[in-house]
């Protein structure tokens, strides 16, 4: 008996930075792929779903249904829009993993 490769998850994971912290990640929906051609139309997809949001968020906009979930909310929120505002979130950590203060 051989084994041979069936399917691939894909997860895909933005990041947003406050300088050299990682300040927040955004998780996509899992995606199945049965091919390399099929991955890179994935990952190439996500990349092109990630500058779409930074350009709405450039143009003060991140209109509904645009999400990286896919849902009818944005994934990102306005920090005033946030009941913890100015209070940090306790997920928040840098670039080495460390927790933010």
């Amino acid at each position: 008996m051989t084994l041979e490769p069936l399917k691939y998850l894909i997860q895909s994971v933005a990041i947003e930075r406050d300088g050299d912290r990682i300040v927040a990640e955004r998780v996509a929906q899992v995606v199945t792929v049965f091919n390399a051609e099929q991955a890179v139309q994935a990952i190439h997809e996500f990349e092109q779903q990630i500058e779409q949001i930074n350009r709405e968020a450039g143009n003060g906009r991140v209109e509904e249904g645009h999400g990286l979930q896919g849902g009818p909310e944005p994934d990102r929120r306005q920090a005033g829009d946030l009941e913890e505002a100015g209070g940090g979130h306790s997920r928040r950590v840098d670039a080495q993993g460390v927790p933010g203060r």
